[in-house]
């Protein structure tokens, strides 16, 4: 027979109390050794950390507790080289059925991960789809392993695959953004690679106006959507965007996109010096022309186009024109040294032609003082200088 004690809900209540207390001393011990192992994760310190986690696991209170220290055990396992035993770890994790759900697909998603890097796609692809299929699998880990399955495809080439994967990642608006960083822009990306400038553009802005993107998918579909007017070969286009984006929070790779505006100003002047050596000086010029009205272009691009705009006029044979360009090149604010020189030098040829022998030897002689030109445009104007005497 059993015997039943009743006891009156003050008692009740201190006995819940002190279980309480006595559970959570437990998770308090292991709230320490789990933050002890994730201060040396967050350094890279992988042996440190897998030893920490270790340490945590005995003393965790519950099964997602020891599932969460195990985990990140394993991926220490990983990151120390040991691949296949860190798999084994996350396997193991994956296969119990008393922990949550996201737990296990997050440790098949490393396990993806792990071999996507070595680039065996079959099993990264079994182990995103297992993922996937992870019983009652919450809704923003099944957006991860569309967008894991999208990637997969995408490095494989298989385009449309891959955009009705990220597709899948980006359906529920309730997806945070952090789930999505690959999802969002690599709709656009997989457009990108296969020439599809138009609809990668369309992908980008369906990104930038999402609920759901934060500011870095948003700066990612920004440039995303210069790039494509970029490679179709609408620079006037592509400028304008890339600076826009450069005003955005967040943007990620900024200094490439500097150095594409870079890149898109330089070859403007090459293809007007190009022009130039083909003997067509009036197209040179209106080639220059149009880079001092391109948005964002720097003082040191300003200067370099009106040199050319003066040689082409030199070509046409009007002086002056070309000296009033090359006396701005060389007042130019951020002018490089050397091309500072070489404008000197070109108002000195302006005024040779016109047979101002004076002016021109004078001005042979001020771009002799100039610092920084080059030793063949000093040596030619000590020349110059010399035989106008």
């Amino acid at each position: 027979m059993r015997t039943v004690i009743r006891v009156s809900p003050r008692v009740a209540l201190c006995l819940a109390l002190a279980a309480a207390l006595a559970s959570g001393q437990t998770t308090a011990t292991y709230r320490e050794a789990y933050n002890e192992a994730r201060q040396h994760y967050n350094y890279s310190r992988w042996q440190e950390a897998r030893a920490a986690y270790l340490k945590a696991k005995p003393l965790a209170a519950n099964p997602n507790e020891v599932a969460d220290a195990a985990m990140n055990a394993g991926r220490c396992t990983l990151a120390l080289g040991l691949v296949e035993e860190g798999r084994k770890e996350l396997e193991a994790i994956a296969a119990r059925e008393d922990v949550n759900a996201d737990k296990r697909a997050s440790a098949l998603e490393s396990v993806g991960a792990s071999y996507l890097r070595e680039e065996d796609y079959d099993k990264a692809q079994d182990a995103f789809v297992r993922m996937l299929r992870t019983p009652n699998v919450p809704y923003h880990y099944a957006a991860r392993a569309w967008a894991r399955l999208g990637s997969l495809a995408f490095r494989q080439g298989h385009y449309d695959n891959a955009r009705t994967a990220f597709a899948r990642a980006t359906a529920n608006p309730k997806v945070a953004a952090v789930h999505l960083q690959e999802a969002w822009p690599g709709i656009g990306n997989a457009y990108m690679a296969e020439g599809r400038y138009e609809e990668a553009r369309e992908a980008y802005e369906l990104a930038l106006a999402a609920k759901n993107a934060d500011d870095t998918i948003k700066g990612r579909a920004h440039v995303g959507i210069g790039d494509a007017y970029y490679e179709e070969g609408n620079v006037p286009a592509a400028c304008t965007v890339y600076l826009a984006a450069l005003k955005r929070p967040r943007v990620p790779d900024v200094f490439r996109i500097v150095e594409r505006l870079d890149t898109i100003y330089r070859d403007a002047l090459r293809e007007g010096r190009k022009l130039l050596d083909e003997g067509r000086p009036d197209d040179a010029r209106k080639a220059f022309y149009a880079i001092l009205r391109m948005e964002g272009a720097k003082g040191h691009h300003i200067a370099a186009a009106r040199l050319g705009i003066g040689d082409a006029y030199c070509a046409l044979g009007r002086h002056g024109n070309a000296r009033t360009q090359y006396l701005q090149a060389a007042m130019s604010k951020g002018a490089y040294w050397p091309d500072r020189a070489r404008a000197q030098i070109g108002v000195a040829r302006t005024y040779e032609a016109e047979g101002k022998t004076a002016e021109a030897r004078g001005a042979y002689e001020k771009a002799l003082t100039m610092k920084n030109a080059s030793e063949a445009d000093l040596a030619f104007a000590a020349e110059k200088a010399k035989a106008l005497q």
